[in-house]
């Protein structure tokens, strides 16, 4: 009976030294504001900027320890204060997510969601609220926003979630209502989610909600415009994510003949790439033709042949064996930059922007000189097409065993 008072007596102690009362975490809120305050006046070469610095994180870090503890005394204080302060209020949206805990993830809901008074940037506390989340059936609770870059923020952390009715909904309202430049970006983020969807159903939506926005993408100019230093143009990076999506989508291969598109476009390409890649053999003919054009992407011709893999026959060697030894596609690696070259003509050059209207000529003589000069180049269709052979003949050594 001693043993089991005395026990209790030493838990009770501990817990008491242990805790933290209000009163404390309202000096550490304080003491918090104060730093912040100072730091706004300092300049980095004042001997005191680092070590002031560094009680602020420690106080954040004091903070974030008390989990849930601190957020009433939080809310207290800014409610009080009725502080006018960015970088304060910057600092409490970080403590609210190292503290991650139920409460203080639907404190950063409500944030991102404008449901709160708490003056945190809605895009912080959403970007915050999502990394936090792990979970995407979590995240998509800022879809309910109306603020596109809430809802951009949390369709970054929407890949791998099983898209439902609702989910489809607004992802076609998402990249298909005002179509523009900065639409491109937001279709490569409803693709990946598409592409990693772990379920079959709206299989055809999902592809409609795509090819609609594609095409309307492709009329503008933008996306068809050279990038300085080599880079893919926007339209090359759309189509070889059309390609990936259509490939790698589930439920897709029994819809790819009914959506391929009619006309000779950038989008039929792709459809045909991703039908041989699924064991269409219907499209052979045509795929040849893809890879063989000279003035084709040379990344979607280097696609295209690769899916060739998949419907290629020892009759068709001789085609593939034209491809290894004979055409003109050419590659020039620049560290970063990467240029292909037809004839030692380079075809994806483009001037850097900053480059004045009298100098353009004198610079890009200049600079192809130098680009050709200093480049390590070799071939980019011919080691595949080699490759592709060999595939084919393994397959067709499988099949008469």
């Amino acid at each position: 009976m001693k043993r089991s008072i005395l026990s209790l007596i030493i838990i009770t102690h501990l817990i008491t030294c242990l805790s933290v009362s209000g009163a404390d975490v309202n000096d550490l809120i304080s003491q918090l504001y104060e730093k912040i305050n100072v730091q706004k006046n300092l300049q980095q070469s004042d001997p005191d900027y680092q070590a002031n610095y560094q009680t602020i994180d420690r106080i954040k870090s004091e903070l974030i320890s008390l989990g849930d503890e601190s957020i009433e005394p939080i809310l207290e204080f800014i409610r009080a204060k009725a502080l006018r302060n960015e970088y304060f209020y910057t600092k409490i949206a970080e403590i609210l997510k190292g503290i991650n805990s139920d409460k203080s993830q639907n404190m950063l809901l409500d944030i991102a969601l404008r449901k709160s008074s708490v003056p945190i940037y809605p895009n912080v506390a959403a970007s915050f609220y999502a990394s936090n989340a792990k979970d995407p059936n979590k995240v998509i609770k800022l879809l309910a926003s109306d603020q596109p870059d809430i809802v951009d923020t949390a369709l970054q952390y929407c890949v791998g979630i099983r898209i439902d009715n609702t989910l489809l909904e607004k992802l076609g309202e998402y990249i298909l209502d005002d179509v523009n430049f900065r639409t491109y970006h937001k279709w490569l983020r409803v693709a990946r989610i598409i592409k990693m969807d772990p379920g079959e159903q709206y299989a055809r939506e999902k592809i409609k909600i795509l090819t609609n926005s594609f095409n309307k993408l492709n009329e503008l100019p933008k996306m068809h415009e050279l990038k300085p230093g080599g880079r893919p143009t926007p339209q090359e990076k759309l189509s070889l994510e059309m390609i990936d999506t259509l490939i790698i989508m589930k439920g897709s291969p029994r819809y790819l003949e009914k959506f391929t598109p009619r006309q000779n476009t950038i989008l039929r390409t792709c459809f045909i790439i991703a039908r041989a890649y699924h064991n269409d053999v219907g499209v052979k003919e045509e795929l040849k033709h893809i890879i063989h054009n000279p003035n084709g992407i040379p990344d979607i011709r280097k696609a295209g042949l690769k899916a060739f893999a998949e419907i290629g026959t020892k009759e068709d060697i001789n085609f593939l064996t034209d491809i290894a030894d004979n055409d003109p596609l050419r590659v020039i690696y620049k560290g970063g930059p990467r240029y292909f070259l037809i004839n030692d003509k380079i075809i994806n050059y483009s001037l850097p922007a900053n480059v004045l209207p009298e100098e353009k000529k004198y610079v890009e003589e200049e600079d192809k000189k130098w680009i050709l000069s200093n480049g390590s180049v070799s071939y980019y269709l011919r080691p595949i097409a080699k490759h592709v052979i060999q595939e084919i003949a393994d397959k067709e050594s499988r099949i008469t065993k």
